[in-house]
């Protein structure tokens, strides 16, 4: 292989995991929705809405800081 098909081969590496990390990012922020509908239907979200909005914005600044957008 040349030098051109090596960098093309790691672009696309790249976009690979970088995708797979979005899908994965998404999939834990539907999460997290989920169990916020969960509680608040259920009218537990008094109790437990500081521990999950905590969690979900420091969620949601570790995503900003690695700049990946949910």
């Amino acid at each position: 292989m040349n030098q051109s098909e090596y960098e093309l081969l790691a672009d696309t590496a790249k976009e690979v995991i970088k995708k797979s990390a979005d899908l994965i990012n998404y999939k834990l922020l539907v999460l997290i929705q989920n169990i916020i509908y969960f509680y608040s239907q259920r009218g537990l979200l008094n109790h437990f809405s500081t521990t999950l909005f905590d969690y979900k914005t420091k969620y949601i600044s570790i995503l900003w800081l690695l700049d990946i957008s949910p």
